[in-house]
């Protein structure tokens, strides 16, 4: 009955051990990303992270304005020359814009890849 309990203990060590080695813990990295926002032009305009990553998003811009990160629903009230910076957790996978709330001009994506 020893060599069984010790086999079934080793067994569900080992799947808990490769579920983790696959990502199944379900932990993430963290990630710093930032963005410069100049005129219409978001620089770079591509970011990306994965699920579950925690994410802090830094906003630069030249002028005063709203800044949305739609999905997470994220708006960055700027100023000119200010720094704003939020962190949240990246529990939704897909690519979600950024635009300039008043003019609705695109300015880039937030992309998230399943972990």
């Amino acid at each position: 009955m020893n060599r069984v309990r010790t086999s079934v203990l080793a067994l569900a060590s080992v799947v808990v051990l490769g579920a983790a080695a696959c990502g199944g813990g379900g932990s993430g990295q963290n990630v710093a990303l930032g963005v410069n926002v100049a005129g219409n032009k978001m620089t770079p305009d591509k970011l990306s992270a994965r699920q579950d990553d925690t994410v802090t998003l830094k906003v630069t811009a030249d002028k005063a304005e709203t800044i949305h990160l739609h999905g997470y629903d994220y708006k960055f009230e700027m100023k000119p020359g200010e720094t704003q910076t939020k962190t949240f957790k990246a529990d939704k996978t897909g690519s979600f814009e950024v635009e300039i709330e008043d003019s609705s001009t695109h300015l880039g994506e937030l992309d998230v890849q399943p972990r």
